[in-house]
């Protein structure tokens, strides 16, 4: 379903009732290349529910922002997962719960949770501003107003949902 939603749960509920299969397992870059199949307001396919809902959420409040943008300064390849244009931010959803850990279905936690360190390392060390959210409290009943202090905290500003607009999306891509 194409519509934007406060709260990352109802999203959820929905997906589930159309029968969408939810899969935040890390695989391979071929499977991950192929689980890019949620699609965003904005028309591109993203990799995990909280990612849409980051997409949908960041489109609908005016912010612009690219998918998995190539980190040039890396000596590796790293996309992170959101770079807001506007402001040389970069933003990363880390699949872990409120206490840092990662889900247990992912086929190696330790290292996930390890490579959340190399990524807030590197910025660190490039200079470069990243801010962070998590499924743990993205996952919560607030989502909305989550996204808007984590935000709000980097400088970054946000324009105020024009519902009109959000119904309109909604019916042109439910069509």
């Amino acid at each position: 379903p194409l519509v934007y939603y406060k709260n990352i749960r109802e999203l959820r509920v929905d997906l589930k009732k159309v029968g969408s299969q939810i899969d935040d397992q890390n695989k391979s870059d071929e499977e991950i290349e192929l689980r890019k199949r949620f699609s965003t307001l904005k028309g591109e396919l993203v990799r995990s529910v909280d990612e849409r809902y980051i997409a949908d959420f960041l489109y609908i409040h005016g912010i612009k922002y690219e998918y998995e943008k190539k980190y040039e300064q890396a000596p590796y390849d790293y996309y992170p997962d959101f770079y807001l244009c506007d402001y040389d931010i970069y933003l990363e959803h880390f699949a872990i719960d409120k206490e840092g850990k990662a889900p247990p279905v992912f086929d190696n936690p330790k290292k996930y949770v390890q490579n959340i360190q190399t990524k807030r390392d590197l910025h660190k060390k490039m200079g470069t501003k990243l801010i962070e959210t998590t499924s743990g409290y993205l996952n919560d009943e607030n989502s909305e107003e989550y996204l808007l202090k984590i935000l709000n905290d980097a400088g970054v500003e946000t324009k105020n949902i024009d519902t009109s607009v959000v119904e309109h999306i909604s019916r042109k891509f439910n069509q």
